[in-house]
């Protein structure tokens, strides 16, 4: 269901889920994902009484269509970066003076998009593996196979035979709530679920899991590509 309210263009999801959830999906637009039957007027209160951080977003400007766009930012391990494209046959990418500098024999947005997605999920790949390695010690957990994909939707996952999933973007938020994904999913390795247990083994390691849960949230602010 897709509806105005006020100047917002709104979609509307109705899921067999507990709580209200809400998700910027682009200048002016957010999705609702909601409880099934819950009504109308609960799901507008709800976005009334997330009005203010829902314009914070969108002030940030960071919607942008054309990742060659002026002033277009990226977060890598936390740390805000410029963004510059070159034109160059040795197509790579790096860092160099707070920018990250995008090598593409031309400036085609899916060219663009997909090497800066590769060079996300190179350096992912490294961190996770490093710290599952450090975590599987620690936790006595030992997951399967390590796989890192292109979701936009969730930051990680666990499946029932304990292969563990993890969004190549995770590289653009802080080390802290790297490790907070990782082990979050390394206890779903006992509890297959969102349940009590679960969160009390995850509270148990991590007491503080509810403020990386949030830094979670402002990043996504960041994933254009």
């Amino acid at each position: 269901m897709i509806l105005k309210y006020k100047d917002l263009k709104v979609s509307i999801f109705f899921r067999n889920r507990k709580t209200l959830k809400l998700e910027i999906v682009d200048k002016n637009h957010i999705r609702v994902t909601a409880p099934e039957k819950t009504s109308m007027n609960h799901i507008f209160k709800f976005i009334d009484k997330n009005e203010k951080w829902i314009y914070e977003k969108f002030l940030l400007k960071r919607y942008i269509k054309s990742i060659s766009q002026e002033n277009t930012k990226l977060l890598f391990f936390g740390e805000e970066f410029s963004v510059k494209i070159i034109t160059n046959e040795k197509e790579r990418v790096y860092i160099k003076d707070k920018t990250i500098i995008v090598n593409g024999k031309d400036k085609n947005q899916e060219r663009i998009k997909f090497l800066l997605k590769e060079w996300y999920r190179y350096h992912t790949k490294r961190y996770v593996e490093t710290r599952i390695n450090d975590f599987s010690h620690k936790l006595k957990l030992f997951p399967g196979h390590i796989r890192i994909k292109d979701v936009k939707t969730r930051w990680g996952s666990c499946s029932s035979k304990g292969n563990l999933n993890f969004n190549l973007r995770l590289a653009m938020a802080p080390r802290r709530v790297i490790d907070y994904v990782i082990i979050h999913e390394m206890c779903h390795l006992v509890h297959l679920n969102h349940s009590k247990e679960f969160w009390s083994l995850v509270g148990k390691i991590l007491p503080d899991y509810k403020e990386y849960e949030k830094q979670l949230k402002e990043i996504e602010t960041y994933m254009i590509i």
